[in-house]
């Protein structure tokens, strides 16, 4: 239901519009200064309306309260049949109560009848005349309830049953009835633009007008210049030259003003945060105004129904005043500007204590322009982009020297995400790729060389999937400084089909301290460089560069210069922990010499890392397989290394010590580690070059039952004998016994053991420069094959012999160079051992105490003095 808030205008005031031409004479000796000019509100107190319309007045009653007398009177209707109240309000009972409670305070308490209004407008339209709200409402504006005439008016409980309260609403009813306000037929909105928005005024005829004068004339009010004698000579507006004729003046033309171009519209200050309201400008900004409309529409936020009326408004004035086109309009700019705070209130906390709350106020402007309508930028985009795929069709082999199979597909998009670490950097690129060509199945990517050279890593997959896809790699050309690899689709795309492809990848030694020396006390930072363009051999029409770093410290990144064709706004722009580089628009093919001399340049971010940066310089792991003992030996060799900054000065343990013991270890500082080794292990042994460390802790979880898969793993906390700074290596060896069942399977139809072997045990965050890994299979292995999860830089068979083997045993060697802990994969092996080789070994050691026992018993029965013994 709809309310009118009703002003009307003392007679006083009202005759100052009608003065004779007579009034200097004849005026009155009326004071204006001291008239105030009553302004009466037509409300009912639980009303959405009303509560909006009294919130619109307490913004204004600051600048007029000297010059006006405000009022309400309230809407209902009479009606005997109430016992109550006698009047029936259209909210309810709880809204005459509501009603009551203010008429008596305005009656008894005028200096905060105000202030004791919005007290209860402020908690909402639903609790409006709620006894405690009441009570609570005159206790902050400064009522004494219990003892004031406002309480006896409105009854002391604050219920508004008063007699005195309900014969007032009854007053103010019967006056409502007779100023004419109804609330069945009237809209306070339409009401409100129907007397304050400007319209357009009827001229009058020139017959009208002197009929008009003829009549003033003859009641003796003519003006003051229709008065005088001498006739006013009429001013004409003429070029120069003329002769003007008696009674006429001629003036030059003033010059026509411009035609406006644009138009700058605003919304009040409101109770809402500039952050928040800054995200509603940032949704318009340069949206067609229909478009913007509609995103304010169906927007979540509680202020989108202010804007989408303000930009209602706006388009409409536009057009009506401005004569701008409407189905052009776009808003140009949205900009928010901070305004007054917001009166303070109190908020109550716990043991007694209070708080000081203050509500922010904003507003939001706008400027309307006209540009160009969403069909025209679809058609102009669409024509700009067959341009660039006709003129790249018709010169990639001269321009690019790519066969022309490689332009049968376009990237919409190419967002490349780079996560920040230590010695490892994961790389996320998605490629939105659509098939220009029915049929294409082989997209090709592109690297640049020092990107390839660090990458160690590498993997390809449709987006939602698991499944990686086939590479092949291009062998490397001195002409060219790019790399390009080929991935092969699942299935042929079909003629403008689209899916996205994820690439990732992992970069070592892509890092280094910056600055290369720290002290035990300082911070450790470090600086990444890449290069700024994603290269590709196909047309993209936007792509973007994310780095983000652990915490939000960055201390400074490269902006990229000179890219003004392929974006307008910043090219490179910072929030929280994230530095992003682009968006960049409508880049050619870019996987070729003259793109790469002409536009592609490094960039770096420099960044704080609080987490030690680790390297593994040298891995040697031996896997022994014993089928007499039904074990598996692993045996790993390391030299660890801390790639941070060096340490500048000397170590001070008291420094250290201090620093443990608050908690507060420099970031460069590797304390300890926790790895993740196999279950079920049991033997685990730990000693560095000094001996054995006896500092480590390990939480062995058990084995998974046959056939189950285990997710579960043993915990090795594992603690240096000294923490390790920028620069130090410390070399220990790690080694454990498992059950050869956990990792091994027979199969009986081949009648081959198959045995899963891991590469590395994973150090988080670290990187390995060099691995070697041998596996030494029990005597006698034959039909030996192999699975590696990753190309080796190479591998070897050799025999290894150790004690009690009479041929040895079969040794396959594999070396790898930066592996990272993707890299932690399983080598499969597979091999045959006959029931000869397996009798083999204890037919030896049989043998070996035969030769014993053999030689002793010779031993005895051989006699080496020189001289024969006489026997008696």
């Amino acid at each position: 239901m709809q309310l009118l808030p009703f002003l009307s205008a003392s007679p006083i005031a009202a005759s100052a519009y009608r003065l004779s031409p007579n009034f200097a004479q004849n005026r009155p000796a009326y004071n204006f200064e001291d008239v105030k000019v009553p302004v009466q509100l037509g409300v009912m107190s639980r009303c959405p309306d009303a509560l909006l319309c009294e919130n619109v007045f307490d913004d204004v009653l600051p600048k007029v309260s000297n010059k006006i007398d405000i009022s309400m009177v309230y809407v209902a209707k009479l009606d005997p049949t109430d016992e109550v109240f006698g009047v029936r309000c259209m909210h309810g009972p709880d809204e005459c109560a509501g009603n009551v409670q203010q008429l008596c305070v305005a009656k008894y308490e005028p200096a905060v009848w105000w202030q004791f209004v919005q007290c209860q407008n402020y908690e909402g339209k639903d609790k409006v005349g709620i006894p405690d709200l009441a009570l609570e409402c005159a206790d902050t504006v400064g009522i004494n309830w219990k003892e004031s005439k406002a309480g006896t008016c409105a009854g002391l409980d604050g219920s508004g049953t008063g007699s005195e309260g309900v014969a007032l609403l009854k007053e103010s009813v019967k006056l409502s009835r007779k100023l004419g306000i109804d609330a069945s037929f009237l809209n306070p909105l339409e009401w409100v633009r129907e007397k304050l928005t400007p319209g357009f005024k009827e001229e009058s005829t020139k017959e009208e007008v002197d009929a008009g004068k003829k009549q003033a004339a003859q009641e003796g009010n003519r003006n003051i210049f229709e008065a005088a004698e001498a006739p006013t000579p009429r001013l004409v507006e003429a070029g120069p030259g003329k002769t003007a004729p008696q009674g006429v003046i001629y003036v030059p033309k003033k010059p026509s003003k411009p035609k406006p171009t644009s138009h700058k519209y605003s919304t009040a200050n409101f109770k809402i945060s500039h952050r928040k309201l800054n995200m509603l400008g940032r949704q318009i900004s340069g949206k067609p105004i229909d478009y913007a409309i509609v995103q304010m529409q169906f927007s979540e936020k509680r202020a989108s129904t202010r804007i989408m009326n303000m930009l209602a408004t706006a388009r409409d004035h536009a057009v009506r005043y401005k004569k701008l086109k409407e189905s052009k309009l776009v808003v140009a700019e949205a900009w928010v500007s901070k305004g007054p705070k917001g009166a303070k209130r109190l908020e109550p906390r716990g043991r007694g204590h209070m708080g000081v709350q203050t509500h922010p106020n904003s507003k939001l402007t706008v400027v309307l322009k006209e540009g160009k309508t969403v069909e025209e930028k679809k058609l102009e985009d669409r024509e700009r982009r067959l341009r660039k795929i006709i003129g790249t069709r018709s010169s990639v082999e001269s321009l690019y020297n790519l066969p022309l199979r490689h332009q049968s597909f376009e990237n919409t998009a190419i967002v490349r995400a780079v996560e920040l670490g230590g010695a490892v950097v994961h790389v996320t690129t998605t490629y939105a790729i659509k098939a220009t060509r029915p049929g294409a199945k082989i997209y090709t990517i592109a690297l640049g060389l020092e990107e390839k050279e660090r990458t160690s890593w590498i993997d390809v997959r449709l987006k939602g999937q698991q499944s990686s896809l086939s590479q092949f790699h291009h062998a490397l050309d001195s002409n060219r400084n790019y790399h390009l690899i080929d991935i092969t689709l699942d299935k042929p795309l079909g003629l403008n089909s689209t899916l996205n492809l994820v690439v990732e990848s992992h970069q070592t030694h892509a890092t280094f301290p910056w600055p290369a020396e720290a002290s035990q006390k300082d911070e450790q930072a470090l600086k990444y460089e890449t290069d700024l363009f994603i290269l590709s051999p196909y047309y993209t029409a936007v792509q973007r560069t994310k780095i983000k770093a652990l915490v939000p410290r960055i201390i400074s990144y490269t902006t990229p210069q000179g890219l003004d064709e392929f974006t307008l706004d910043a090219t490179a722009t910072k929030q929280g922990a994230a530095v992003t580089f682009g968006p960049y628009n409508n880049v050619p093919p870019s996987a070729n010499q003259g793109f790469i001399e002409k536009y592609q340049q490094p960039i770096s971010v420099h960044y704080y890392h609080e987490q030690p940066v680790l390297e593994v310089s040298k891995l040697v792991r031996s896997a022994e397989i014993s089928h007499w003992g039904e074990n598996l030996n692993i045996q790993d060799d390391i030299v660890l290394h801390n790639a941070g900054p060096v340490l500048k000065g000397h170590f001070s343990r008291l420094e250290h010590q201090s620093q443990t013991f608050y908690k507060r270890s420099a970031p460069h500082v590797l304390p300890a580690l926790t790895l993740h080794l196999p279950p079920g292990i049991s033997n685990t042994y730990y000693y560095d070059l000094v001996g054995n460390v006896s500092t480590s802790r390990l939480r062995v979880s058990p084995s998974a039952p046959k056939g189950l898969r285990n997710n579960r793993f043993s915990v090795l906390e594992l603690r240096p004998r000294y923490p390790i700074l920028g620069g130090w290596n410390y070399s220990f060896t790690l080694g454990w016994d498992a059950p050869l069942s956990d990792s091994t399977v027979y199969d009986k139809s081949t009648g081959k053991y198959i045995v899963e072997i891991p590469v590395m045990t994973g150090i988080p965050g670290s990187a390995v420069d060099h691995a070697e890994v041998s596996i030494i299979l029990p005597e006698g292995a034959t039909d030996v094959e192999f699975t590696t999860p990753f190309p080796a830089i190479s591998n070897t068979i050799s025999t290894h012999i150790t004690y009690l083997d009479s041929i040895g045993r079969p040794k396959l060697t594999f070396q790898y160079q930066n592996l990272t802990i993707s890299h932690a994969q399983n080598i499969y092996v597979s091999y045959s051992v006959p029931l000869a080789a397996h009798l083999r070994k204890p037919f030896v050691v049989g043998m070996a105490f035969f030769g014993v026992f053999a030689m002793a018993i010779a031993g005895r029965r051989i006699n080496l003095t020189i001289n024969k013994q006489k026997t008696l």
